[in-house]
C-alpha cells in the first residue's frame, strides 16, 4: 500500500457484518473516506476506501453485489466507479447483469472492476472442465457486447485466480478484470490494468492506473473532406500553389504541401465556424424567422427566407455527417441517417484498440511510460533491419540452382529505365486520391497482429520512413504500395530452392506417384512443408531455409513455426527432427489461411471458433448504436461471409449454423436462418 499508494482501495469478498466494518473504519486514517456493503454471512461484502482530496464521492447505488460511486473532481468532471463481487451461481447473475445493463444508461465515462466469476472465452480457463463455464461466458460476453464495454489491456499473470489444489484438480482462471464504456477515452488519456502477485488470497489483485486526458497536446493535421464546399478551401489551396520553390523536384513538391497545409490550417482558423456552434446558431436563427413568419404571414419575404435557412442547416448537418463519418473510417458508408452517436463510439473505441499504454521488453519486463515505450520500440526495429549477414553476393550466387526464374532482358531495361513526366502524371491521377495516402511525411502507424498485444513483435509497422533513428539495411518497407510485388519476385525464389530440393531428392514430395507432385505450399509469407519426416530431409530444409536468409535476409519465425507428425510416429525421432529444424512439435488440428487441418473428421466443437469469430465481429460494431439498415448491410455484407468461407472448403454441422443464426438474430433483432446444403 505504501509503495503504491493508491487513490482508491476496493475489497470484494469481506465477509465482514456491521461490526467488523465500524472497527475498519475507526483504523482509518482521517484522510480516507470509505462505503461498504455488509456481508451476507460469510457471503459477499464490498469496502471501497479512497482519499478526500480526490474530489466529491457519492454512493448512487448500493446493491447486495455492487457498489456504484460517482466521483467528481476539482474540473467538475464526473465519472462513475462500479466495484462488483458477482456471485458463482448462474441463477444470481443474471440480476447483476440486469443492474449493470440498467446503470449503462446513464451517459457518463464508467469503469467496472472486481470480481465477475466468470471468464469470456475458455482459453481463459486452464484445468477443469469447460462445461462449468461455458454458460457463464455466453452470457457474460452478451452483457458485454450489448452494453457497448471495452475490456482494459493488462500485464502479468494470464489467469487471476487459482483453487490452490495439486496436481490434476488445480485450476486458473480469468475471473478478475476491468471493464469501461467508450465515454472514458474522453476523460482518460491511458488506461490499464497490472495482475499483482497472489499473496494472502486465492485472488490476484488488480492494479488499475488512469491517466488524465492531456488537452494542450498539439494536434494532428486532417483533411476533412467537408471543407471541398467551400470556396475559401480553394483558394487556400490555389495561393499555396501559387509559387515556385528553387529546389529539387522531390523537395519542391514537398514545400508545396508543406505551405498547403498552412494555409489550410490559417483559413480554418479564421474562415471556419466550428460545425456545432454554426448549427447551434443556424437553429436558433430559424426559431427567430419562424416566430417573424407566423406573424406577418405573407407580408414580406420571410418565408423565401425561412426556405434557405432550412436548406443551410441541412447542408450543414450533411457536413456533419460528412465529417464524423470520415474520422470514424467507415468507408462503406455511403448515406444514411445522422448517426453521430454511432460514429463518436466508433472512434473512441478505435482509440481504445489503437492505444498503446503499455509494452514489455525482450526481458519481459513491463513498461508504461511513453519514453520507455518509444525507446523500446527503436531499439527493436534498428535490430530488426541491420544486415548481420557476411556474405558476398558471389557466395550466394554459387549457392543457388542453376533453374531459378530470371527475368528477361526486355524486362531488365523496362525496369531501370528512367521514368518519364507522362508516367509520373498517369500514376497520380490513377490514384484513388490526389495525394498518395502513404506520402513521405507521414506517421508510423503500428498496426497490432493480435487482439491484445503486449510485445513488440505484436505490432507491424506501416509507412516506415528512413530516419535518424532508424536506418533499414535489409528487408522491404511494409506499406510501400511496391512490397507485396517486391515480395513476390523474392518469395518465388523461395519456391524454386525448394522445387529444386524435391527434384533431386532431398526433400521428397506429397506423393511420388502425383502428375505434379509437390513438397510445400506458400500463400505470401505462410508456408506448409509437406515431406518425409526424416533427419535426412530436417537437414535438407535448414540448407534451403540458410541459402534463402543468405540471399534476402528474411529469416523463419520460430516463435510461430511447429512441426506435426503422425500420432503414431516415434517420440524419438519426433524431439530429433525437431532440434534439427528448431522448431517446436505442434498438434493437430491448426489453422492455415483461416481453415482447420486435421488428418482426422473433424468435430464439432472445432467450429466453436466460428461463433466466437462471428461473436467478436458483432460486438465491434457497436450493438446498440447501428442503425436497422445498417445492420441489415453489415450481416449481408460482412458477417455472412464467415461461414461461408467455411462451407466452400466442407460440410459444417448443422448445430454451428443454428448457433451463428440466433447470434445474427440477436443483433439485428430479426429472425435468421443460413440455408443448410
Amino acid at each position: 500500500m505504501k509503495s503504491i499508494n493508491p487513490i482508491f482501495f476496493c475489497i470484494v469478498e469481506t465477509r465482514a457484518n456491521s461490526a467488523r466494518l465500524d472497527s475498519f473504519s475507526a483504523k482509518l486514517d482521517r484522510n480516507w473516506a470509505w462505503a461498504a456493503i455488509e456481508a451476507d454471512g460469510y457471503s459477499g461484502g464490498i469496502i471501497v476506501t479512497w482519499q478526500r482530496d480526490i474530489g466529491m464521492v457519492t454512493p448512487i447505488v448500493k446493491s447486495r453485489y455492487a457498489l456504484h460511486l460517482v466521483i467528481t473532481n476539482s474540473k467538475n468532471e464526473s465519472w462513475i466507479l462500479s466495484t462488483i463481487y458477482n456471485p458463482s451461481r448462474i441463477q444470481n447473475q443474471y440480476s447483476v447483469w440486469q443492474e449493470l445493463s440498467d446503470l449503462a444508461s446513464i451517459n457518463l465515462p464508467w469503469i467496472l472492476i472486481g470480481d465477475f466469476n466468470s471468464i469470456v472465452s475458455l482459453n481463459e480457463l486452464r484445468g477443469g472442465s469447460h462445461l462449468y463455464y461455458r454458460r457463464k461466458a455466453r452470457v457474460f460476453s452478451d452483457f458485454i457486447i450489448a452494453n457497448n464495454l471495452l475490456e482494459v489491456n493488462f500485464s502479468g499473470s494470464k489467469f487471476t485466480w487459482c483453487n490452490n489444489q495439486a496436481g490434476t484438480a488445480r485450476k486458473w482462471a480469468l475471473l478478475d478484470r476491468c471493464l469501461l464504456n467508450p465515454c472514458c477515452s474522453a476523460l482518460f488519456e491511458t488506461y490499464f490494468i497490472k495482475h499483482l502477485p497472489r499473496l494472502f488470497s486465492d485472488h490476484a489483485p488488480l492494479l488499475l492506473t488512469l491517466s488524465p486526458r492531456i488537452f494542450n497536446r498539439k494536434k494532428i493535421f486532417r483533411f476533412d473532406n467537408f471543407w471541398l464546399d467551400y470556396i475559401d478551401c480553394h483558394s487556400a489551396v490555389r495561393h499555396a500553389w501559387n509559387f515556385l520553390p528553387h529546389s529539387n523536384p522531390m523537395h519542391a513538391f514537398s514545400h508545396l504541401i508543406s505551405r498547403t497545409r498552412a494555409k489550410l490550417i490559417s483559413w480554418k482558423k479564421i474562415g471556419l465556424c466550428p460545425i456545432d456552434a454554426s448549427i447551434n446558431n443556424l437553429e436558433l436563427e430559424i426559431l427567430e424567422a419562424e416566430a417573424r413568419d407566423q406573424l406577418n404571414g405573407s407580408i414580406d419575404n420571410s418565408s423565401d427566407n425561412l426556405y434557405s435557412l432550412y436548406n443551410k442547416l441541412a447542408a450543414l448537418h450533411r457536413q456533419n455527417y460528412s465529417k464524423w463519418a470520415q474520422r470514424a473510417r467507415l468507408l462503406w458508408v455511403h448515406c444514411g441517417d445522422l448517426n453521430t452517436n454511432f460514429f463518436h463510439n466508433s472512434i473512441r473505441i478505435r482509440n481504445h484498440h489503437n492505444s498503446i499504454s503499455l509494452i514489455n521488453d525482450p526481458n519481459g519486463v513491463c513498461f508504461t511510460d511513453r519514453m520507455d515505450i518509444d525507446k523500446i520500440f527503436c531499439d527493436f526495429f534498428s535490430n530488426l533491419w541491420t544486415d548481420s549477414s557476411n556474405n558476398t553476393i558471389v557466395d550466394i550466387f554459387h549457392a543457388l540452382p542453376n533453374d531459378l526464374p530470371l527475368v528477361s532482358s526486355v524486362e531488365c531495361e523496362s525496369l531501370i529505365k528512367e521514368v518519364t513526366k507522362v508516367e509520373v502524371l498517369h500514376a497520380l491521377q490513377s490514384l484513388p486520391s490526389v495525394i498518395p495516402n502513404a506520402w513521405g511525411r507521414t506517421f508510423i502507424a503500428l498496426i497490432p497482429k493480435v487482439p491484445t498485444p503486449k510485445l513488440v513483435t505484436d505490432f507491424r509497422p506501416i509507412s516506415l520512413q528512413p530516419s535518424s533513428w532508424i536506418k533499414p539495411s535489409r528487408g522491404l518497407r511494409q506499406g510501400d504500395p511496391l512490397s507485396p510485388y517486391l515480395f513476390i519476385l523474392v518469395a518465388q525464389n523461395l519456391s524454386a530452392i525448394l522445387n529444386f530440393a524435391m527434384h533431386n531428392q532431398m526433400i521428397p514430395g506429397f506423393n511420388p506417384s502425383l502428375r505434379n507432385n509437390f513438397n510445400h505450399l506458400m500463400y505470401a509469407d505462410d508456408l506448409i512443408l509437406i515431406t518425409q519426416a526424416t533427419r535426412k530431409s530436417a537437414r535438407n530444409i535448414n540448407l534451403c531455409f540458410s541459402i534463402y536468409e543468405s540471399l534476402t535476409g528474411q529469416r523463419a519465425n520460430k516463435s510461430k513455426s511447429s512441426i506435426y507428425f503422425p500420432s503414431h510416429f516415434n517420440r524419438r525421432l519426433n524431439n530429433s527432427i525437431c532440434s534439427i529444424l528448431g522448431f517446436n512439435a505442434g498438434s493437430f488440428p491448426f489453422t492455415y489461411l483461416g481453415m482447420i487441418i486435421s488428418p482426422r473428421r473433424l468435430a464439432m466443437s472445432l467450429f466453436s471458433n466460428l461463433i466466437a469469430k462471428t461473436e467478436k465481429s458483432v460486438s465491434c460494431w457497436k450493438h446498440s448504436k447501428i442503425s436497422m439498415a445498417g445492420k441489415k448491410i453489415l450481416i449481408n455484407s460482412v458477417l455472412m461471409s464467415f461461414p461461408v468461407y467455411y462451407l466452400s472448403v466442407y460440410p459444417v454441422p448443422d448445430t454451428i449454423l443454428d448457433g451463428i443464426s440466433k447470434l445474427l438474430g440477436h443483433f439485428s433483432g430479426l429472425k435468421m436462418a443460413i440455408e443448410k446444403a
